[in-house]
This record gives structure tokens, sequence and C-alpha cells, in this order.
């Protein structure tokens, strides 16, 4: 494995907005290879390694793109007003090697393919989905696709540079609006959605960032996330963590830093475990046996 490491850092970053195109950001311009909140996500739910692996600087191998997140990226770029970003194809299906061939063109500039018989209808719902915004007081009249740069400190005084990409931020409010597309919206399914997927990390890396910038706004930032689905009714869900999430979260972010700050430092990338370890079977396989066994 390369040692990333230069002899010499540059100076921290202590915080700034920006606007900045998807392909830089996701190749990650820092001068040193940054933590964003879905690496720190991989860190902690995976291991160092599987962070480093998904790291465009370090492993550099990215997820291969598929419908889902084509439509994911659809409907965000119509809400947040970037239709530039579009490229219709006018097929009935990706089978056709023409097809295939657009979208994989499209992709590879950077923006997002989808049929044309399609759009009228991701449209529809997109255009639902903004009125229910609007009426929830979570009007989308701020900055789009904002790139944070910021630094953070391990605990061992380690300077981290950190990176974020916010869907949509109100200055004069305070207020940071994530969207995220789910198969279901109802708050139940929101929870698991926010723990399956590290958003309460996100939470905390986000409002970190918010604040390295704009320290006036520190105690008063809010965070609202918008959980919508793409079928009809197109309910939307708009949800802010609790203290004890928010908490959880903060916790979970320093834990990254302090874990991003070493794994840097000794161009160190553990896996689960580098010993034998032992597994014992969980009380419920044990209750489990005992009970069939005196039937």
């Amino acid at each position: 494995m390369l040692d990333i490491l230069s002899t010499e850092m540059a100076p921290p970053d202590e915080g700034r907005l920006v606007q900045m195109d998807a392909d830089t950001y996701y190749a990650d311009p820092c001068p040193e290879p940054s933590l964003s909140q879905s690496i720190a996500h991989v860190l902690l739910a995976k291991s160092p390694l599987h962070a480093w692996l998904q790291h465009p600087r370090l492993g550099g191998k990215a997820r291969a793109a598929t419908k889902a997140m084509d439509e994911g990226s659809l409907v965000h770029a119509l809400l947040l007003g970037q239709d530039d970003q579009i490229v219709e194809v006018d097929a009935d299906s990706w089978r056709t090697n023409a097809a295939k061939e657009q979208r994989d063109a499209a992709r590879a500039e950077g923006k997002i393919p989808v049929l044309a018989g399609e759009l009228d209808d991701v449209r529809t719902a997109v255009n639902a989905i903004r009125l229910q915004l609007d009426l929830l007081g979570m009007k989308l009249d701020g900055a789009s696709e904002l790139t944070a740069l910021w630094t953070e400190y391990a605990e061992d005084g380690t300077p981290v540079r950190c990176r974020a990409r916010l869907d949509h931020w109100i200055k004069r409010r305070g207020l940071i609006i994530d969207l995220k597309k789910s198969r279901s919206a109802h708050p139940k399914a929101c929870v698991k959605h926010v723990e399956e997927y590290g958003y309460s990390i996100q939470h905390a890396a986000y409002t970190r960032a918010v604040v390295a910038a704009h320290p006036e706004l520190a105690g008063r930032v809010e965070f609202r996330f918008a959980f919508f689905e793409l079928e009809e009714p197109y309910c939307l869900t708009p949800a802010k963590l609790s203290g004890e999430f928010i908490e959880l979260g903060q916790a979970r972010w320093r834990r990254a830093v302090n874990i991003w700050a070493e794994c840097l430092r000794n161009n160190k990338w553990p896996g689960y475990a580098d010993h034998v370890v032992t597994l014992d079977p969980p009380p419920w396989a044990v209750a489990q046996e005992m009970e069939e066994s005196c039937e």
C-alpha cells in the first residue's frame, strides 16, 4: 500500500461554504484525503479497510451507478432546480445499444440519464413533493448543493480535513434541508433509515461544517430531513432528530474523526479483526435450544 501522506501538511481549513461541481467534490478536492459523512459511516459500521477502499483518494473503488441511484439524483436535480444536469434519452427502455450508449455517456459527463417516458412521471411526483415542502415551511429558496470544507481536530490534536455536500442551505434561517428518497416515509421507517444509513452522523458533520463557516450561528443551526416517496400519493415526512439521536451522532462523528486521524497518520487500515475472535452463541439461540430440549 502506498503512503499517501506528504511530509508537510497544508494549513488547516477552518471552514467555508463554496459552489463546486459534483465531480470535483466526489473526487475530493482537499490537500489531504478528507473525511465525509458517508466515509465516516462506512468506517464505523464496517471497518477502516472498507472506508479506505471506498475513498476516492485511497482505494478509489466507487459504487457502480444503478437505476435507483439515477432516480434519486434525478429527483434531487428537479427539486433543487438543476434541470441542466438531466439528459433525456428518447427511448422506451435501456435495452438497445443506442440507449445504453447515451446513458453511459451522460454518466461519464456527471449528468443524470432518464428515459423520456419516465421524466413526466417524475416531474409529477416532484411537483407534489415541492408543494408539500412549501406548505410545511421548508420552501427551497436558499442555496443548493453547497460544498462545505472544514477541519476537525482529533483528541490528540491532529487536524482532519472534512467535506460535505449540503442539499440545501438557507442562511437567513440557519436551516439545512436534506432530501431523502425512501421506499417508505412512514415515521417508523424513517427511524430505521437514520440508523441504517448513518444520518445521525450526517447531522453532526453538516451542523459542524456550517458552524465552522459561520461561527456566529453556533447553537442556532437547524437540520431538517425531508423523507419522501415517489409513488402516489407522494407522502412526505419532515423530520428532525431528537436530542438523544443528536448526541449519538455527535459521539459517532467524534469517534470517526479520531479513527481517521490515526489511520491516516500510520497509513494502516485494519479490517474487522487482527487476531482470532471467539464467537459466542446469542442468548436467544441458547434459550431456544433449552426450550426444544425439554419438549
